[in-house]
């Protein structure tokens, strides 16, 4: 398993990718209904592996502003690593709304 913070358009985005169970995970809070064929980077690494991976759009919070996709990028990693890594089965991003701009301080600070 492997991640990649995506950098396109001026924006950052968190890629994770299991070659092994052929799947790909996209946390991006300006998804505007975007699909993994909207990034680049997907076509990328399905070319390098030889696979065509099965790719899901998290459901993560998303930014009210156009400064915040690298904290953004921040938190859904940090999500990932405490405890969706874990679980990947059963534990995915189930977030609606937006994140707040004091909920950054927080982030920053933990």
């Amino acid at each position: 398993m492997f991640y990649n913070f995506y950098f396109c358009s001026k924006h950052w985005s968190l890629i994770i990718v299991c070659p092994d169970f052929k799947f790909g995970y996209i946390a991006d809070s300006l998804n505007e209904r975007k699909t993994h064929k909207n990034y680049m980077l997907v076509n990328i690494i399905e070319e390098v592996f030889e696979i065509n991976f099965k790719w899901q759009m998290a459901q993560c919070k998303q930014k009210k502003c156009n400064w915040e996709c690298g904290y953004m990028v921040i938190k859904h990693m940090k999500e990932f690593i405490d405890s969706i890594q874990h679980d990947l089965v059963n534990r995915l991003w189930n977030e609606e709304g937006y994140f707040e701009e004091s909920q950054i301080e927080y982030l920053v600070v933990d």
